[in-house]
């Protein structure tokens, strides 16, 4: 069985999705024998060079570009020239995100009279606004696909009141590491935190994410000024800095010197983020789109509480014995509910067992993996 997967940000490349799809296939490739997974990824990476079966378009890291859209877009359009002969060898090709390189693979494999699979999240529905080709795209994907993955029911109800046939979609949650992703004792937490200069009393909160607009961190910072810290609390920005903050470091500096009782971390990047969640107490995402947030999967999965914003992909994984929610781009809710948990925090920590229950109950590699190999066999045995 050969599988061709069209990704554009790979790992090491960071990417939520690129990080979700290299532990699904990290478990099929595992268990399985007689799969080959060939992926096109667009940015080059150490780890590429001791994996025959990952092609990158690009020749430098994510890092070395400065105009992301520009790359995506070039990309999309002509991957497919440089690794055709990849096209011509697979059983199967696979799209990760319904963008412009997923409409390709699709007209591609209707061309070779090859199925098609397209994973799709909530934010790739919403076109309203978006333009004329931007619907053409959507349309391209949601009608000439064979299967189109839908990571939430939320998702799969929108596709088929966009008339996609039911049987054409797939429920497909994202997994999660869980023996990667655990709670860990008291005593391990506290040195954790020791080797990061974190009191053991404190109140720690994270953000772990690309340090954009869209991931709601200017509503964030703002919120800050409104809180009134009656405990020692830390906040962790953890991810790259794409520059959409104007002088991020010096913003956060700057809180830090004249905030009492708080104090703000900025670690720029991470190969074991498992560590963060370790010596955290709550996880902060204020997105304003998320597809699905492996990252608050994996803070359930590690017993950490999480304040979400209020769009719709959160709503679907919120459960008030673990989570709390504030309206999204609105700095005053936000505020008023981080004040709610350094009040209270045992509101939402003495239930953190229920949020590492939610993820076994869901999302296990075992369970998303097996999912994935069935729809691959199926469509080949079609």
């Amino acid at each position: 069985m050969n599988v061709l997967q069209i990704c554009f940000a790979y790992p090491p490349s960071f990417s939520g999705y690129g990080k979700q799809l290299k532990t699904v296939n990290d478990s099929l490739l595992k268990n399985n024998k007689d799969i080959e997974i060939n992926i096109i990824t667009a940015f080059d990476g150490e780890e590429h060079k001791n994996n025959q079966n990952i092609y990158s378009f690009f020749n430098k890291d994510r890092k070395s570009y400065k105009n992301h859209l520009l790359m995506h877009y070039t990309f999309s359009f002509f991957y497919f020239l440089k690794f055709f002969r990849l096209f011509l060898k697979a059983d199967v090709i696979h799209a990760i995100k319904a963008g412009p390189e997923a409409a390709i693979a699709v007209i591609i494999a209707k061309v070779l009279r090859k199925p098609v699979i397209v994973k799709i999240v909530q934010n790739e529905l919403e076109i309203e606004n978006k333009g004329f080709i931007n619907k053409l795209r959507l349309q391209v994907i949601t009608k000439w696909s064979t299967r189109i993955i839908a990571i939430s029911p939320k998702i799969e109800e929108n596709l088929y009141k966009n008339s996609v046939e039911k049987n054409r979609i797939v429920l497909i949650n994202n997994s999660i590491d869980t023996d990667r992703f655990f709670p860990v004792k008291d005593l391990e937490k506290k040195e954790i935190r020791e080797k990061h200069n974190i009191g053991n009393d404190d109140l720690v909160f994270m953000f772990l994410g690309s340090i954009t607009k869209r991931k709601g961190i200017h509503d964030l910072l703002n919120s800050l000024a409104r809180v009134n810290f009656i405990i020692p609390c830390t906040l962790l920005f953890i991810g790259p800095n794409y520059n959409e903050i104007q002088n991020f470091e010096e913003v956060i500096k700057k809180i830090t010197e004249k905030t009492e009782n708080l104090e703000i971390k900025y670690i720029p990047f991470t190969k074991s983020p498992e560590q963060f969640f370790h010596l955290s107490d709550f996880l902060i995402l204020p997105s304003y789109s998320e597809g699905m947030p492996n990252v608050v999967l994996e803070a359930l999965s590690s017993e950490l509480p999480v304040l979400l914003s209020d769009i719709d992909v959160h709503k679907s994984i919120c459960d008030s014995k673990f989570c709390r929610l504030f309206r999204v781009s609105d700095e005053i809710s936000l505020s008023e509910e981080i004040q709610k948990i350094i009040i209270n925090p045992d509101m939402l920590l003495s239930n953190k067992t229920e949020a590492r229950r939610f993820v076994l109950e869901n999302n296990t590699v075992k369970i998303i993996s097996n999912k994935y190999l069935a729809l691959y066999k199926d469509l080949i045995n079609d």
